[in-house]
């Protein structure tokens, strides 16, 4: 099967939805896009150790309500995020392989590649502070 591709307007929405995370002041310590080629398909995640402090109804709520104000429509549903701490396994691979400021929306391709045994198929990176 043919990977999905991720397209400009995902990214470009990736940037609009972690700028407005920024305004209204959601702490975000990373924004990525991860394939998962077991689903075949891809997903923003948000990496946000306010997660330690409030159960997942309260993060996807606030997250809604984030995409609900954006000026210009952003065509990513909740489906499409996975919010989690910067303790998860992967994320602390990855953060030993890439840092960025704490306030980057960067554009890094990460393909390809293995960090102590994981396999990271294909990631756009904004931010891993």
């Amino acid at each position: 099967m043919d990977k999905t591709v991720l397209v400009e307007k995902n990214i470009q929405d990736g940037k609009e939805l972690l700028k407005a995370l920024d305004s209204a002041h959601f702490p975000v310590n990373g924004a990525l896009w991860r394939f998962y080629s077991e689903m075949d398909k891809w997903k923003l995640i948000i990496i946000s150790d306010y997660t330690d402090r409030s159960g997942p109804i309260d993060k996807y709520s606030k997250i809604q309500k984030i995409i609900k104000e954006i000026k210009e429509p952003i065509e990513i549903s909740l489906d499409e995020i996975k919010i989690t701490t910067s303790s998860e396994r992967d994320i602390k691979l990855l953060k030993k392989m890439i840092k960025t400021n704490s306030d980057a929306i960067d554009d890094i391709r990460f393909a390809n590649s293995t960090i102590n045994g994981v396999f990271f198929e294909d990631l756009y990176i904004y931010r891993l502070s």
